[in-house]
């Protein structure tokens, strides 16, 4: 196992249904542990075994949800 955090800053989570959607979302990938948001700071931070998922495909999933390319932001 090896354990890497990704950080995305500027992602204007700030909104609780987008929060969940990208939770709920990135609960179907295999090799997530966790996923927190700071709303002062503006970041979202994902935990996950780069072994099993990488950065790519942490972002991807992240676009199919609805989230931006280069950055996150409410679609609410």
């Amino acid at each position: 196992m090896a354990k890497e955090t990704l950080t995305l800053f500027g992602t204007a989570v700030s909104c609780a249904q987008c929060l969940a959607n990208i939770k709920n979302g990135l609960e179907t990938l295999h090799g997530i542990f966790s996923l927190s948001a700071d709303v002062k700071a503006d970041t979202l931070q994902i935990d996950y075994d780069s072994d099993i998922i990488d950065e790519n495909g942490i972002r991807a999933k992240l676009r199919a949800l609805g989230f931006g390319a280069k950055m996150l932001y409410c679609i609410c």
